[in-house]
């Protein structure tokens, strides 16, 4: 647990979405942060090994695999959710984990891949960047994942640009205690961002727009200036594009009071999916709320 006030209302707000205790949620700058976290504890506790993981995924989620000295295994895709399909093969002794992305927000069926987790006493890692303050489940309602990252980041569901989340399921003190223990004290002891770094989140969106309504030839000379400035945090930094992993950090009040805004318009910002309407007549707006994966999804209006 870590933050200010502002932040222990961010995790009482992502548990009550979620059905979850908030001392279970833990702040970072960026979800990318709290993905190095997990995978540096995971290879210092477990040792170094493989993690298997989609293909189809950003630089940013890979990177806090290599620096953690793991070795990224890539499977198959399934085509109806863009998510590894049946990774069974894959799976040998030097395995430590198996990521489950829900890319694009589409939260397949996970049943199998936490069965398979916990044939070889693997930890399941969701990849919730893509639908904030939702989590697999099995069918009990119970979430299925060790460990969910969740961002507010840039070309996410929240218009924040930062912000990151990592739900530790408490189950994982029975099934790695070393581990378990690791995390959360790690995540806990995330140091704040320095002055210059608070800087560039606060004008990023003001900036950001700036360039955005330049004249379209000038755009890309006027972004290398401002990023070479260190004035605008770019989604991918140039040392991330090369493989290196910037310190991790925590998120702090700014942030915090940013994702305070936002969050509670999370209902009304997912759209559902053709499933929702296909089956019946009714106009899109009789549809006031309607279960997709056993979880509510909802109509932006």
């Amino acid at each position: 647990m870590n933050g200010p006030s502002s932040g222990g209302e961010v995790r009482r707000i992502l548990a009550n979405a979620t059905g979850t205790d908030p001392d279970d949620w833990h702040l970072c700058l960026k979800a990318r942060y709290g993905m190095a976290v997990v995978f540096a504890g995971l290879a210092d506790v477990e040792g170094v090994g493989q993690v298997v993981t989609t293909p189809y995924t950003c630089a940013t989620a890979v990177n806090p695999i290599l620096v953690a000295g793991l070795t990224p295994v890539y499977a198959d895709l399934d085509p109806a959710s863009l998510s590894i399909s049946d990774p069974a093969g894959l799976i040998s002794a030097a395995t430590r984990a198996i990521v489950a992305q829900n890319t694009l927000g589409i939260i397949g069926d996970r049943s199998g891949l936490r069965a398979l987790a916990d044939r070889h006493h693997l930890v399941l890692v969701e990849d919730s960047a893509h639908c904030v303050a939702r989590l697999a489940r099995g069918d009990d309602g119970q979430p299925l994942a060790d460990v969910s990252i969740h961002s507010a980041g840039i070309e996410k569901v929240l218009p924040i640009g930062f912000g990151g989340a990592v739900w530790v399921n408490p189950r994982l003190a029975a099934t790695h205690p070393g581990f378990h223990h690791a995390l959360r004290t790690r995540l806990a002891a995330l140091p704040v961002p320095g002055f210059a770094t608070r800087f560039r989140v606060r004008i990023y969106r003001g900036l950001a727009g700036i360039l955005a309504r330049l004249p379209r030839s000038l755009r890309p000379a006027a972004r290398r200036l401002t990023i070479a400035a260190r004035l605008l945090e770019p989604p991918v930094a140039a040392a991330e594009r090369a493989g290196r992993q910037p310190a991790p950090l925590a998120s702090y009040g700014f942030v915090d009071r940013k994702l305070l805004t936002w969050l509670p318009r999370l209902p009304q910002m997912y759209v559902l999916v053709v499933e929702c309407t296909k089956s019946d007549n009714r106009e899109p707006e009789e549809h006031e709320q309607c279960q997709l994966n056993g979880q509510p999804a909802f109509r932006a209006r």
